[in-house]
């Protein structure tokens, strides 16, 4: 019986709790490692702060129409001459307050207020843009590493397969069953198999590395992968395109940031237009004035109303309103494009995904007879009835298979994920 001491029971323990942790390591799934990406994300981090400062502009624009007060004061000593008498000096000190309150301002600061809601718009639409961006760019490592993690199980089974046929046809060939070419050639096969998985290994590593940079989780990853072949469906067929022509009821984020700068380059026309209207302010000021020779003080009470009207401009304000027409123009030519790209995403999405369907039926059919092809020759590999060439070639076209099935299956899988994307049904599962 070994004996239990004290730093054999803490040794037990670490290793208890090492076990412990590996055993239950996280397997994330895509909707979790996006999750830990969207707390990370410089980008959207941004964005987000595009909104907060243009709300700030917009709170120092409503506050245009508050009243004013301010405060001057001079003073100033003065020595002077009259031709007939002798020098003088004395001091003048000023104090001024004034009270001013905008009664009508053109409309400057309602057409603003407008343009700030319009770029607000637009700006948290940009977020939803950067956090559907950041979801894709999640969604492609994630399949990447899937692909590559399935292919290397595939390599590594064959690879067992391969140096177990190396090592029959070794101890064949020294008693006269097998010949040098057959050993030659499964060698090749196996280097061949190892140099594959090496570059299976390369690509994961490098998909594992960029996902652990953009969530911040420690590496190795593993990943769970939910989606199912059953739940994998196109979102508009061909046909459906072809006969449905009206408007869908979902539109990209791109598009409706567009649409909310087409709106604030309207606005902005309209606020240019206000500079030619007049403005009005009330206006209370006090004067109080301390004149040296007196001896005291003065006080000016004063109430009215101020005008501001620009009469001529030489033109400044017609060609600020030409400039933002183009802004709008170019805003709606945006907007146009942004949609016009939407459509042809899901258009490209759904048919991609229709033709990854047809092919991992094919691939699935096609294993299916490579699994007996290899059964069946096998035994008449033992029975001497076909070359080791040929059960070679079966292995390599059932390896192959396998690699083409499993690729197909997450293309099509990703590719559902980006027709989710593009037709909307993302987004609004985001929605609370």
């Amino acid at each position: 019986m070994i004996p239990m001491t004290p730093k054999s029971i803490c040794n037990g323990l670490i290793a208890l709790a090492a076990f412990t942790y590996v055993s239950a390591a996280q397997a994330y799934t895509l909707r979790e490692l996006y999750d830990k990406a969207l707390v990370y994300s410089e980008t959207v981090q941004s964005a987000n702060l595009d909104v907060k400062i243009t709300e700030s502009n917009q709170e120092f624009t409503r506050k245009a129409l508050k009243p004013r007060v301010s405060l001057g004061a001079d003073g100033s000593y003065h020595v002077n001459k009259y031709d007939r008498e002798n020098w003088a000096n004395d001091r003048v000190a000023g104090l001024r307050t004034e009270f001013r309150q905008p009664i009508y301002d053109g409309g400057n600061t309602a057409a603003a207020l407008k343009v700030s809601d319009a770029n607000i718009e637009a700006y948290k639409w940009d977020v939803k843009t950067a956090e559907q961006t950041l979801y894709l760019r999640v969604a492609s490592l994630f399949y990447e590493w899937v692909t590559q993690s399935q292919d290397i199980k595939n390599l590594e089974e064959t690879l067992r397969l391969l140096e177990r046929r190396v090592g029959d046809l070794g101890a064949w060939e020294k008693i006269g069953r097998a010949r040098n070419a057959e050993v030659y050639l499964a060698r090749t096969q196996l280097e061949l198999t190892k140099s594959t998985m090496a570059q299976s290994r390369t690509n994961r590593n490098a998909a594992e590395e960029e996902l652990a940079w953009l969530t911040n989780l420690p590496m190795p990853l593993k990943l769970d992968d939910e989606l199912s072949l059953e739940e994998i469906r196109p979102k508009v067929s061909s046909n459906q395109q072809k006969s449905d022509a009206s408007e869908p009821d979902y539109k990209l984020p791109t598009v409706e940031a567009a649409e909310a700068r087409v709106e604030a380059a309207t606005r902005s026309i309209e606020l240019t237009k206000t500079d030619l209207k007049p403005r009005f302010d009330f206006i209370a000021g006090h004067q109080w004035s301390y004149l040296d020779p007196t001896e005291q003080g003065a006080h000016d009470f004063s109430f009215g109303v101020g005008l501001t009207w620009l009469i001529y401009d030489s033109g400044q304000i017609n060609a600020a309103v030409t400039t933002a027409n183009l802004i709008k123009t170019q805003a709606t030519v945006q907007k146009e494009l942004a949609d016009r790209e939407g459509n042809l995403f899901l258009g490209i999405a759904s048919r991609r995904l229709e033709d990854s369907l047809v092919q991992i039926r094919a691939y699935q059919d096609a294993l299916k007879v490579v699994e007996k092809t290899l059964g069946a020759q096998r035994e008449e590999y033992d029975s001497g009835l076909i070359t080791n060439i040929e059960l070679l070639t079966i292995l390599d076209q059932r390896l192959q298979i396998r690699r083409n099935l499993d690729l197909a299956l997450n293309r099509a899988k990703l590719i559902f994920v980006q027709s989710e994307v593009y037709s909307g049904n993302w987004i609004k599962k985001q929605e609370p």
